[in-house]
């Protein structure tokens, strides 16, 4: 009896081997036929908005089946409201891929309210270009250098208050001590820059130098250029100030590059959490191959976009080390973030001018 069930037993094994050797492996990914939609963090018209536009036109030539690529604007709360439905309730399946505000880790670790996401979970496929900022104050405003924001009241425009913009600018004030008055409410990068021109704020940090048609708007219109909010110089622009060499100490630089840091995450592109291994790794490839593709390269340079990539891995590994600091610094840059009343909606503001007229 215990010869016939060993060898029933051996038999059963042995079947159990061949029908897994004849099990057909997972098949390769293939988007043929599907939807990509192309979930972008602010309005039309910024500058996010056009990378991830041509991020939009060109990937699906890399991608396997060619997949009909839709971007999808998904403004609110300075890029919080689209990195909680990624992380939550957008598909995992490669179909839903987004173009994110760069400073999400940042907001994350200063508590920000309403963030239900973990910026490092993202799988992030690459980035097209980094974003160093320009802070800047238009001609009629008073502030005509750095050294004016600390003697001179200052009113500035940011998106919402978890944008980029916001925790930068809420830093100058802060930490530096500039007289700036944030603010907030403004739908794209573009947008603050028109509330400059129609005279509703001083100034903004929503401008690139590398962009070419900012460059010639700056020119244009001869504003101040009053610092760059950046790790590095521009090369034309060594004669103004880094945010950093605005600190009067170490500690007040180390607690600023902070907040300079998601200047290196830049024009970053992620699936959502849980997104299955071979989908990020497909994506991943088609990112860096779509980065040395002719026909990309050339619209991108019509369109006069810097193009500085990062591949997946190595963006993955930048927002992670952007979250690498000291439990006490951190303290110190929330206590930096300007509640209430130092941020004003922008609504509210305009409601005050009707009142007046």
């Amino acid at each position: 009896m215990t010869r016939h069930f060993s060898l029933l037993a051996a038999a059963l094994a042995l079947a159990a081997g061949f029908a897994v050797l004849e099990s057909p492996a997972r098949a390769a990914p293939s988007f043929e036929g599907k939807v990509v939609s192309v979930y972008i963090s602010s309005s039309p018209g910024g500058g996010l908005d056009l990378y991830a536009r041509t991020f939009a036109r060109h990937i699906s030539r890399q991608l396997p089946g060619n997949p009909t690529t839709v971007p999808k604007n998904q403004p609110g709360a300075g890029g919080i409201l689209l990195a909680n439905q990624f992380a939550t309730t957008l598909p995992k399946d490669g179909t839903a891929v987004a173009a994110m505000t760069n400073g999400l880790y940042l907001s994350q670790l200063l508590g920000v309210k309403n963030v239900r996401y973990d910026a490092s979970k993202f799988n992030w496929i690459g980035r097209l270009a980094d974003l160093p900022l320009l802070l800047i104050s238009w001609p009629t405003s008073r502030v005509k250098t750095a050294q004016d924001m600390f003697t001179h009241d200052f009113a500035v425009s940011v998106t919402g208050p978890g944008s980029y913009g916001f925790l930068v600018l809420s830093a100058v004030k802060n930490i530096l001590g500039g007289k700036l008055k944030i603010i907030s409410g403004y739908r794209s990068g573009g947008a603050n820059r028109m509330a400059m021109e129609q005279g509703e704020v001083d100034g903004s940090a929503s401008v690139q130098w590398t962009v070419a048609n900012q460059r010639k708007w700056l020119t244009d219109n001869k504003v101040s250029i009053l610092a760059q909010i950046a790790l590095t110089s521009y090369p034309e622009l060594k004669h103004v100030p880094l945010l950093a060499d605005l600190a009067k100490d170490d500690e007040t630089r180390r607690i600023l590059k902070m907040f300079i840091a998601p200047a290196e995450v830049g024009r970053g592109f992620a699936l959502p959490p849980g997104a299955p291994a071979d989908v990020v790794a497909l994506y991943r490839d088609a990112f860096v191959r779509m980065t040395k593709d002719t026909a990309f390269l050339a619209e991108a340079k019509k369109l006069t976009l810097d193009i500085n990539p990062l591949d997946g891995a190595a963006l993955q590994k930048a927002v992670i080390e952007s979250g690498q600091v000291s439990e006490s610094a951190v303290a110190k840059a929330k206590a930096a973030i300007a509640p209430p009343p130092d941020v004003v909606k922008k609504s509210s503001k305009q409601k005050k001018k009707k009142k007046k007229e």
